[in-house]
């Protein structure tokens, strides 16, 4: 195999762990909509995550919320909440961007102060994931 032919292989092998990761979130965030159970007792999500996946807490904890910034949610009354990243949700899909981007994306983001404008908020995330 060429040099080249392996730079190939190993971003081809980043992008399918990528879009493996977007794909994660999606059922963390389906659970997680449908109300995490443990044996029909109903618990925490990110307790779900360490349950099903035998990890420590901050890594299930970190799991949930980009579960939950990527994606679409309900309330129990019904009403949506819009996922706050989501051009961030359709570049990790695509397998553009890593759990790190996701990271440092959110903690960006997370910083925004809440008087700033929705288009500005998305032009913003846009800018972060063009950037990554």
């Amino acid at each position: 195999m060429s040099d080249q032919e392996l730079a190939a292989a190993l971003a081809e092998r980043e992008r399918v762990r990528n879009t493996a990761y977007a794909e994660q979130l999606a059922i963390v965030a389906e659970m997680n909509s449908r109300g995490a159970t443990i044996n029909g007792d109903v618990c925490h999500p990110t307790v779900w995550v360490r349950h099903v996946l035998r990890m420590d807490r901050n890594p299930a904890r970190e799991l949930v919320d980009h579960a939950q910034a990527l994606h679409s949610s309900r309330t129990p009354t019904g009403s949506e909440i819009e996922a706050t990243l989501p051009a961030t949700a359709q570049a990790l899909r695509a397998g553009a961007l890593s759990p790190a981007h996701v990271r440092a994306i959110r903690a960006v983001t997370s910083k925004i102060p809440f008087r700033v404008d929705e288009d500005d908020k998305a032009s913003t995330e846009q800018i972060l994931v063009d950037a990554a």
